[in-house]
């Protein structure tokens, strides 16, 4: 499955506004959806809090995580299992979703999504593939 890269608005050090070209992948809930990044440097999946109780889940009743960034700050989160599907395929990952998670977008990690898939990237061509395990 071939996927356009996103592009959106980025700002330099220097405040010069660019254009980024991103992996973005939506990823479908029933009723809900979310875009996410795909990370190959995060190792779990992250999306905000606010994202999983819209879904119905009690977040403090996952498993509890502590996450560092890159920034080197623990950040509680708690981990729960959810389906989702991406196109045709329908995929059971742990998801780890926090309440000091303020991204745009969810972060597709290594664990779990890329046991699902392998992932190409062909950025100067402007798109990424998705190809099933």
């Amino acid at each position: 499955m071939k996927i356009p890269y996103s592009l959106i608005p980025s700002s330099t050090l220097m405040g010069k506004v660019i254009i980024t070209k991103v992996p973005l992948l939506k990823l479908e809930f029933k009723e809900y959806y979310i875009n996410c990044l795909i990370d190959t440097g995060a190792v779990v999946s992250v999306m905000p809090s606010e994202f999983g109780e819209a879904l119905g889940l009690e977040i403090k009743k996952g498993e509890p995580f502590v996450m560092k960034g890159i920034d080197n700050i623990n950040m509680p989160s708690y981990i729960h299992e959810v389906n989702f599907f991406i196109d045709k395929y329908e995929i059971k990952l742990k998801i780890a979703f926090s309440d000091g998670f303020k991204f745009p977008f969810g972060l597709l990690g290594r664990e779990g999504f890329f046991d699902y898939f392998e992932v190409h990237f062909y950025q100067k061509k402007g798109f990424f593939e998705l190809i099933s395990c």
